[in-house]
């Protein structure tokens, strides 16, 4: 842990000194986190996972569907079975991407905001298609999608922080920085 921090140092400091300033923290640590999605690969990194995890086909993941969406997303750290078992975290995680759909009008979106209550209620993955259908995303349905992917990696690397769970670091040998003294 303390060399991916010297290194995560290391990397900031030489890109606050290089021409590519413009580079997010997080961009930055991205390739220091073993994570199931990847952001440049949606539809196979998670698209499919959420189309797989709505068991009853119904183009909305419950609560208890939710937990199979987790398991698979978090490569297993988070299998519990039951909502109720599952990190405050991601129970929170739920609830908030249940009611994105009112602020994405494609969503089912509803002047009065219901779409996130009572039978209504539940993440909408409508949009991530069967994937041996061969169809790709609809574009309208691939920034709801892609946030609903996000976000709930960003509530599983917090849930496993919380957890103590550690991850070790996707760095091959090979792009270890290595600084040779010239005394």
């Amino acid at each position: 842990r303390q060399v991916v921090t010297i290194l995560i140092t290391c990397l900031a400091t030489t890109l606050a000194k290089s021409p590519f300033r413009g580079i997010s923290f997080p961009e930055l640590i991205e390739p220091f986190i073993q994570r199931n999605y990847d952001p440049l690969n949606p539809s196979e990194t998670c698209f499919d996972i959420l189309y797989e995890s709505d068991a009853n086909r119904d183009g909305k993941l419950q609560n208890s569907e939710y937990t199979t969406f987790i398991a698979e997303l978090s490569d297993g750290d988070f299998n519990e079975t039951n909502y109720i078992d599952l990190p405050f975290t991601l129970k929170v995680n739920f609830i908030y991407l249940s009611c994105l759909c009112q602020f994405f009008p494609d969503e089912g979106a509803t002047p009065s905001g219901t779409c996130c209550e009572g039978s209504k209620g539940g993440i909408d993955v409508s949009g991530a298609d069967n994937p041996n259908d061969g169809i790709e995303v609809a574009s309208e349905d691939d920034l709801y999608l892609r946030t609903v992917c996000a976000e709930t990696q960003g509530a599983i690397d917090y849930a496993r922080g919380e957890a103590g769970i550690t991850r070790p670091p996707t760095l091959s040998p090979s792009a270890v920085l290595t600084v040779n003294s010239t005394s």
